[in-house]
């Protein structure tokens, strides 16, 4: 095999394999990008998957198992591929919202899918759809299911009962912990 090729790949199984196997292959300085402060800012592919599997085993910590419901609502952004990829990685489903949904939508999205979590991309979005997330969360507590609707805002973890302004310690990463 000529020097400038590189040994052939074996044949994915899974979504996560894929963006893992890609992301240690090619190794980019750049495989995520956004622009902050009107400065654009490199994501490298280690960093990625170090975040990847950093909110996966998160997740995990916080009982979420496969075939669980994890809403998204967020715009088009690196944290929405980190959350995603977290979220499939464990074998859960992820419910995409577009952030431009109606508040009953929002509900009815949540309501429908039995999400367990949800992250929200920020404060703005947050308080658009917070009437929804919070009649889905109250009627949750009327059902008295077991669960709650944990929140994620800026990649803190918030649950309906913590006032909006403190947050949810994820815990410590374990290192030998596969994801």
């Amino acid at each position: 095999m000529p020097a400038n090729r590189k040994e052939p790949l074996s044949t994915p199984k899974t979504l996560r394999e894929l963006c893992f196997s890609a992301a240690q292959r090619y190794s980019k300085r750049d495989a995520l990008n956004l622009k902050r402060g009107g400065e654009w800012i490199n994501v490298s592919a280690a960093e990625f998957v170090r975040r990847v599997i950093d909110l996966a085993v998160g997740l995990a910590e916080l009982g979420v198992k496969p075939g669980d419901r994890i809403a998204l609502l967020s715009e088009n952004r690196p944290e929405w591929s980190v959350a995603d990829l977290a979220i499939v990685s464990l074998g859960a489903v992820n419910v995409p919202i577009y952030t431009t949904q109606a508040v009953e939508q929002v509900q009815y999205i949540l309501e429908d899918s039995n999400a367990k979590f949800i992250f929200v991309s920020g404060r703005k979005v947050y308080k658009h759809a917070r009437p929804g997330i919070s009649k889905r969360s109250s009627a949750q507590a009327g059902k008295k299911q077991k669960r709650s609707l944990g929140i994620s805002i800026n990649s803190q973890v918030l649950l309906p009962q913590i006032p909006l302004r403190q947050s949810f310690t994820l815990p410590a990463r374990q290192a030998s912990r596969k994801v």
